[in-house]
């Protein structure tokens, strides 16, 4: 990495934590290296939490790996969204998401 260079603030995996008494459904797209989307969806129970795991690509010799880009739940209740790029400053893996019963995301 070049002197003054920054590391990239990219989040791969996270943990989205459901703060409400609904069912959450939980679907996140990452942006991979080979520059194509990848999608996992996830359902969260009321109170429980759930995982979002890294994706990862083989390019010849190496392992590379995707990172989230964007991630929307929703549930009877609405929808709501959340955009990269996150609060991190390097690059993160178990992110956590909390998402409330009116669907406001916090991290």
């Amino acid at each position: 990495m070049p002197i003054g260079a920054l590391p990239p603030v990219h989040v791969y995996s996270a943990i989205v934590k459901n703060a409400g008494e609904t069912e959450v459904k939980v679907a996140a797209t990452y942006n991979m290296p080979d520059g194509t989307t990848a999608v996992e969806e996830i359902t969260i129970a009321g109170g429980a939490e759930g995982r979002l795991s890294q994706k990862t690509q083989e390019q010849g010799t190496i392992t590379t790996t995707g990172h989230i880009a964007e991630v929307k739940m929703s549930s009877a209740k609405g929808q709501s969204a959340a955009a990269a790029p996150f609060k991190v400053d390097s690059p993160t893996h178990d992110y956590v998401f909390t998402v409330g019963e009116d669907l406001s995301i916090h991290h």
